[in-house]
């Protein structure tokens, strides 16, 4: 199981959750202790008591669990930050550690997605559901035809012309004879976009309509929990992982339906 450190602000935590998913899990420890120079009975300690590991073992523990360069410099911040004295240095590594959390922990970073720069093609873009509904499904061979697509939407004709000619010059789609083809270029919103919030809500108000519609077979759910802190954690992670799973999963298939993935998970 991989363990999403950016989740965690205690680096002796971090440690403490990596060794427990390490395989094989006997002996995790003392692997552990070898990679850091170090006895397992220190480790032991710095994981249950006031002492702290030095940069030099921190950076071990990155090489161990075979983690990136932003992934070490993460933890190695965390680090500093806990084994700093009250002041402005503590202060500089606290926010530092809430920026690269922040940026981490955005989907879309985790997707992978580009993000969209904004101007007035991109208002246009999120300013009405069936301008991204269109983007997609020109992706799929029967709808490549402009007609086949106001039947497939249920929208005028007219409406469908316009907005494929916005994505034509966003670069998103081309024409080829009688045919709108897609260019496999993906757009996403950054989470601070003046344009998010119009961006969900056109796709929950979609989500209502379907709900309403008798012939519907899309699942719609909304559930409300109480729980453990470190759970909600665990659950978000799972939840992010789910996502990024779906992600991969659409991507590396034929293109026959279009679906809507609407997420939301928040504490209240």
């Amino acid at each position: 199981m991989s363990i999403n450190i950016y989740n965690y602000t205690d680096y002796k935590k971090v440690v403490d959750l990596n060794i427990k998913a390490d395989k094989p899990s006997r002996g995790a420890l003392t692997r552990l202790a070898r990679s850091c120079a170090c006895q397992p009975s220190y480790l032991s300690q710095v994981l249950k008591a006031h002492v702290h590991l030095t940069p030099e073992q921190a950076y071990m523990v990155g090489e161990h669990f075979g983690w990136g360069q932003d992934d070490r410099q993460y933890f190695l911040d965390l680090l500093l930050w806990q084994k700093s004295s009250e002041g402005a240095y503590k202060k500089h590594l606290k926010q530092r550690i809430d920026k690269v959390r922040k940026k981490k922990n955005e989907v879309g970073e985790r997707l992978e997605r580009p993000k969209t720069e904004f101007n007035e093609q991109t208002f246009q873009y999120y300013s009405h559901w069936s301008v991204a509904a269109i983007h997609i499904l020109t992706s799929i061979d029967r709808l490549g035809d402009s007609l086949a697509m106001s039947q497939h939407l249920n929208l005028p004709h007219e409406l469908v012309l316009e907005k494929l000619e916005i994505l034509k010059q966003m670069g998103l789609v081309r024409r080829s004879g009688k045919l709108w083809l897609d260019n496999l270029k993906d757009v996403h919103l950054p989470r601070n976009s003046a344009l998010i919030q119009w961006h969900l809500n056109n796709w929950r108000q979609r989500a209502l309509e379907h709900a309403q519609k008798s012939n519907d077979h899309g699942i719609h759910f909304s559930g409300l929990y109480t729980l453990e802190k470190e759970k909600a954690v665990e659950l978000k992670e799972f939840v992010m992982k789910a996502m990024q799973d779906f992600n991969k999963k659409a991507s590396d298939t034929e293109a026959e339906v279009g679906l809507c993935l609407n997420v939301d998970l928040f504490e209240l």
